[in-house]
C-alpha cells in the first residue's frame, strides 16, 4: 500500500512538474520580443521628385503599394547606372526607375510595372533665348549644347540624333541645372515637376529667368523593376498597387505633388 502510495504521489508530482514547465516554456514565449521582418530594399535613383529615397512620386507610389499587402520597404540610392548593373547581375531584386533604362537584351529577365509617366522637355534661361526656343525640328538645335541626365532613357533616345555632337552627360539633374546657369550648356531636359522643383530649390531667388518650353519631347515610363524570380514580391506589389488606387491614395499622392496645378491624363500608370 505504501509504495502504491509512493507510485501515485511520485507519478502526480512528475505531471504538475511537466505542467508547470510547459508553461513557464509558453510564458517565456509569449514575453520574447517579437522580431520584425526585415525591410524590402527597394533600390532608386535621386532624380526629385520622381525617384529618391524619400519625398518623391514614385517612391510613395511603391511605399504605399508594398504597405497596402502588409510589407516594409527600405529604399536605397544609386545612380541610375549603377541600378542597371545591380539588376542586371541579380544583386537586388527591384527598383523603382525605368524599363527605358535597360537595353533590350537585358529585360528579357524583368518584369517591368508601370506605376507613374512623365513627359520630358527643355529647361533654358531666359536671357540666352529672349524670344523662346524656336525650332520645328530638333536638328535645328544641333548647335546648342545640351545638358542631359546620363541613364540609358537618354542614350538610347538620342542614338543617331543630329545633337548627339553636343550632348553632355551629367550623374544628376543639379549638375546639368547648374551648368545651364552658369552657362556651360545651353539647355537642360527634365520632367516639368522635376525641371520646376530643382530651380525653386537651388535658385530660389532666380527662378523667374528660366523658362521651359512647352513642346515635350518624349514620355518616360516610369515602372517599378522586378527581376523575373522575385514572384512573390511582383504579387504582393500588384496587389497592393490595386488596393491603393481603388481607395484613392494613389491619386493623393500624385495631387500632393502637383498641388494646385492640372494633372497631365498621361501621367496616370497604365493598368
Amino acid at each position: 500500500m505504501i509504495q502504491f502510495t509512493s507510485l501515485i504521489i511520485a507519478g502526480f508530482a512528475a505531471l504538475t512538474l511537466n505542467s508547470f514547465t510547459a508553461f513557464a516554456t509558453s510564458l517565456g514565449d509569449s514575453e520574447k520580443p517579437r522580431v520584425a521582418p526585415e525591410p524590402l530594399t527597394i533600390l532608386t535613383a535621386e532624380i526629385p521628385p520622381l525617384l529618391g529615397e524619400k519625398n518623391a512620386i514614385m517612391t510613395d507610389i511603391t511605399r504605399a503599394a508594398f504597405k497596402a499587402s502588409g510589407i516594409q520597404t527600405k529604399f536605397v540610392s544609386q545612380p541610375v547606372v549603377r541600378i542597371t548593373r545591380s539588376l542586371t547581375k541579380q544583386k537586388y531584386c527591384l527598383a523603382t526607375g525605368s524599363r527605358n533604362w535597360f537595353e533590350t537584351t537585358e529585360q528579357k529577365n524583368k518584369i517591368f510595372i508601370n506605376i507613374y509617366n512623365t513627359d520630358l522637355h527643355f529647361f533654358y534661361l531666359k536671357q540666352r533665348f529672349p524670344d523662346g526656343l524656336i525650332y520645328h525640328q530638333l536638328k535645328e538645335l544641333a548647335g546648342l549644347k545640351i545638358g542631359v541626365l546620363r541613364s540609358p532613357l537618354f542614350l538610347v533616345h538620342f542614338q543617331g540624333s543630329p545633337l548627339l555632337p553636343n550632348i553632355y552627360y551629367s550623374n544628376t539633374m543639379e549638375q546639368n541645372l547648374r551648368k545651364t546657369y552658369l552657362g556651360r550648356v545651353d539647355l537642360f531636359i527634365a520632367s516639368a515637376l522635376t525641371g520646376w522643383m530643382l530651380i525653386d530649390a537651388i535658385y530660389p531667388q532666380s527662378s523667374d529667368q528660366f523658362e521651359m518650353d512647352p513642346k515635350s519631347l518624349f514620355y518616360a515610363s516610369g515602372d517599378l523593376v522586378f527581376l523575373r524570380e522575385c514572384q512573390q514580391h511582383i504579387q504582393d506589389f500588384k496587389q497592393g498597387l490595386a488596393q491603393i488606387k481603388a481607395n484613392g491614395s494613389y491619386q493623393q499622392i500624385l495631387r500632393h505633388y502637383y498641388g494646385p496645378h492640372q494633372i497631365p491624363p498621361g501621367v496616370f500608370a497604365k493598368d
